[in-house]
């Protein structure tokens, strides 16, 4: 059964909706200004409070990071960052870290009475109001607001306050009185109860090691093991030099015994073998020394050319530098002789006149033969005409005379050049390049009688001969040698023995005694080896337990970290602005009693 409403009741709510719009529509200046009036008159309220009170705001950021220290003095003291802790809960480890839930708890713990009357109790009388009076945890918790920032870990803490540089300093104080709290409550380790229990059986251990380790140094302090080791190298000395005597006595008589052999047999080899090159080396001997008479004649004739050319040529050598030290000194005598002519005149020239005879006599004495010094009109009678000698003609000689001695002292230079280079370099040597063939009859014989050194003679031939139809001293060495191979007339002495003898009773007592000071060393070592290895079992528990009491009391005084105080707040420089929030309220509020308003009237 459907019911539909009548006509008349569908035009009775359309004009009682149009009666409102009406209305309001009618009234809407009414309405606007009661709304706007009410926003302005809030928001001039709120702007005079705060330039009467202004207040400010400072932040201060804690950031969660969260590490957990085990420790292990096996190993290291290793530390899990936030990402390792993040990745065992990725891999399914929920109940080590929920991420959410820990950053909404530790936003919901900013507001913490304990941290509140932790900061009254450091910033003290900067907290008083106006009137002087301390703040309350109270009001301080009401300046105070926390938020996540978003998609962060980070911790916003804000503190509204009337002064910037306080607000601030609560911020930083708040944050950091904050961390330590969530610190101590979330980070916080023990190390159980065990720790006592390990402590004393540290201890216990302690003392079992200090036992055997004194046992142990008793041991060493008062073993005699250096003492027998000593015996025993003493004792084994004195076996080998009896060992050694007795060998080298048995060892002389055989091998004097086999040496006498020996050398009867070497002596027949040697005598054979000398008896058999006697021919042989005679004869080749014979040719040798005829071949080599004739090639030292050779070799003589040749070098004695050769030393002849050389010695010509120092000798000529030698020749020419004389007579360039000669002409020298004739040059020297010429130039002074001259120099006093022109200096003196013709009393000089006559003066000198008999001097320059016997310069030029001297010269054509030392190089006779010469037709470029000849000695020019020598008069038969000196003395007639040394009062016609004038000083122009005698300057004239004497040039003459030094123009030759220069041109003679030019060619020996010449020719000790010429000699000095062909005796270094060793050219024009005659005679140097004659081959074997054209050196004469002599080479011819030794060319013809060389060959003869390698053909066999007569003797030669009878020294073979005579050993290959055998002889006595061949056949005793052989025969001989066999023996020596065979030990044959040393049969008593290789089966010699010392058994019984004293001195191998020696020998034998001083090895039972070394057997014996082993088995003592022995005894002592397996003691020795017994209390080392206690001391170690004593001092590897001792370094356990140790080692591990370490761990346990380390671990009760390390802390985890959750919260790190990130950023300190630094004052503000603007002030907190409410009239906004306020004006925007109040002119909701007007907008409502506008409405009232207009239905009223």
């Amino acid at each position: 059964m459907t019911i539909n409403p009548s006509s008349e009741y569908d035009d009775e709510i359309k004009i009682d909706l149009g009666k409102y719009i009406e209305t309001l529509v009618r009234q809407w200046q009414w309405i606007a200004a009661c709304a706007l009036g009410l926003g302005i008159l809030v928001a001039a309220v709120s702007l005079l409070i705060n330039l009467a009170s202004p207040s400010y705001r400072a932040v201060a950021l804690v950031a969660s990071a969260r590490t957990v220290s085990n420790v292990n003095f096996g190993s290291a003291i290793t530390s899990q960052s936030e990402t390792d802790l993040a990745a065992a809960a990725t891999a399914g480890a929920q109940y080590l870290y929920d991420r959410k839930a820990r950053l909404q708890s530790f936003v919901s713990l900013v507001q913490n009475g304990a941290v509140a009357e932790q900061v009254l109790e450091e910033l003290g009388p900067k907290l008083n109001n106006k009137k002087g009076e301390p703040t309350t945890a109270a009001e301080l918790l009401r300046m105070v607001s926390a938020d996540l920032v978003p998609e962060t870990d980070t911790i916003q803490i804000s503190v509204t306050y009337g002064d910037p540089v306080i607000a601030a300093e609560i911020a930083n104080a708040w944050g950091q009185a904050y961390v330590q709290r969530i610190n101590e409550l979330y980070g916080g380790s023990s190390s159980g109860t065990s720790y006592l229990a390990t402590e004393a059986q540290t201890t216990q251990a302690k003392t079992d090691y200090e036992k055997a380790q004194a046992a142990l140094d008793d041991f060493i302090a008062h073993n005699k093991i250096d003492e027998y080791t000593r015996q025993i190298e003493e004792i084994k000395v004195v076996v080998i030099s009896l060992r050694g005597a007795r060998s080298t006595a048995t060892s002389t008589i055989i091998n004097e015994r086999v040496g006498a052999d020996q050398q009867v047999i070497v002596d027949l080899y040697k005598n054979q073998a000398a008896n058999q090159l006697l021919a042989l080396q005679q004869d080749q001997e014979a040719r040798r020394q005829l071949i080599t008479a004739y090639m030292t004649a050779l070799n003589q004739g040749r070098q004695a050319v050769f030393n002849q050319q050389a010695q010509d040529r120092l000798a000529r050598l030698d020749k020419a530098y004389s007579d360039s030290r000669q002409v020298g000194l004739f040059l020297d005598n010429a130039v002074s002789m001259r120099a006093a002519v022109n200096a003196g005149g013709d009393a000089a020239a006559r003066s000198n006149a008999l001097a320059l005879t016997l310069l030029k006599t001297q010269i054509y004495a030392a190089f006779p033969g010469t037709n470029t010094l000849q000695i020019q009109n020598l008069p038969e009678t000196l003395g007639s005409t040394i009062g016609t000698v004038n000083a122009a003609g005698m300057v004239a000689d004497l040039n003459a005379l030094i123009s030759t001695l220069k041109t003679r002292q030019t060619e020996l230079n010449d020719l000790i050049a010429t000699l000095s280079s062909e005796i270094q370099k060793g050219e024009d040597f005659k005679f140097l390049d004659n081959s074997l063939e054209s050196s004469g009859a002599l080479a011819q014989t030794i060319q013809d009688r060389y060959p003869e050194l390698f053909e066999m003679g007569d003797l030669s031939a009878l020294s073979l001969t005579v050993v290959e139809k055998g002889n006595p001293l061949a056949t005793e060495a052989l025969q001989r040698s066999q023996a020596l191979l065979e030990l044959k007339g040393l049969e008593d002495l290789v089966n010699f023995s010392v058994a019984g003898t004293p001195i191998e009773k020696t020998i034998e007592e001083n090895e039972q005694k070394i057997r014996d000071l082993n088995a003592l060393i022995s005894s002592e070592s397996s003691t020795q080896t017994v209390l080392t290895r206690t001391r170690d079992l004593a001092w590897q528990t001792y370094s356990a337990l140790a080692t591990k009491a370490t761990e346990m009391s380390v671990a009760a005084q390390t802390t985890g970290i959750e919260v790190v105080f990130a950023s300190p707040a630094t004052p503000p420089d603007k002030k907190v602005i409410h009239s906004t929030v306020n004006a925007a309220v109040a002119t909701g509020v007007g907008l409502l009693i506008g409405v009232i308003v207009a239905y009223a009237y």
